[in-house]
């Protein structure tokens, strides 16, 4: 009989401790769960238990260091825009309609006058339009009537190479090649390239003009048929200033 008390003594021990253990495994488990379900900075371990909504304040930098690297960020801004502001200054950037509008009309170069033109033998010097500046007829050699011009205009390249046109009183008008070129003596030769056709059926036989500096900058010549003795023509010549006149 006493044998079997001390068995039944012997078996009353170990569970005793069973409620202990199963509430060490659920703290535990408690514990796991919380972690994983808070943020990182979310709970902080106090005293066996955890201290939720904790989040540590992130170190700030001594505001010293901040005013020293916003320094540093303006002076390197500074120097980009001081290069930028030298780039800009070197471009050859064209004017605007409003400086253009402001900007004085260029002085026209002077042109050669007859004089310098002869003297230079320079035929560049002669290019441009040269006008009648006087009195000029022209006979008609089956009639005899005498038909007054009343605008004679030769125009030269550079070349001495050129175009002429002749108007007279009557309506007729003449257009013909020209050649211009220098002799020895100093003179200036205006030589038709063969006849000169006109409108209503006339014609000009081939002259050539011979030409010297006059006062004033115009040019005194003597007009001669070149394969007719119909004798000589005074007439006067002076470059064209400007297209309209």
């Amino acid at each position: 009989m006493s044998a079997d008390r001390g068995s039944g003594s012997q078996g009353a021990a170990p569970s005793s401790a069973l409620p202990w253990l199963a509430a060490a495994v659920f703290v535990l488990l408690a514990a796991v769960l919380m972690r994983a379900l808070l943020p990182a900075c979310g709970a902080l371990p106090f005293f066996g238990g955890w201290f939720a909504d904790y989040c540590p304040t992130a170190q700030r930098a001594p505001s010293s260091q901040i005013a020293a690297a916003l320094s540093d960020d303006r002076a390197a801004l500074e120097d980009d825009i001081a290069a930028l502001e030298r780039e800009i200054a070197g471009l050859d950037c064209p004017a605007g309609p409003a400086q253009q509008a402001a900007l004085p009309d260029p002085e026209p170069e002077r042109e050669s006058t007859i004089e310098e033109a002869l003297e230079d033998q320079d035929l560049r010097s002669l290019a441009g339009c040269w006008t009648l500046n006087s009195d000029y007829r022209v006979r008609d050699v089956e009639t005899d009537e005498v038909y007054p011009v009343t605008d004679w205009k030769v125009c030269l390249d550079e070349q001495g190479n050129g175009s002429q046109d002749l108007v007279f009183g009557n309506g007729t008008t003449c257009k013909g090649p020209v050649k211009a070129s220098f002799t020895p003596d100093g003179r200036l030769i205006l030589r038709d390239q063969g006849d000169v056709p006109c409108s209503r059926g006339f014609r000009i036989f081939e002259r050539e003009t011979s030409c010297r500096a006059g006062s004033s900058g115009q040019a005194q010549c003597e007009s001669r048929s070149v394969n007719r003795n119909d004798g000589r023509t005074r007439v006067e010549m002076r470059r064209q200033q400007s297209q309209g006149e």
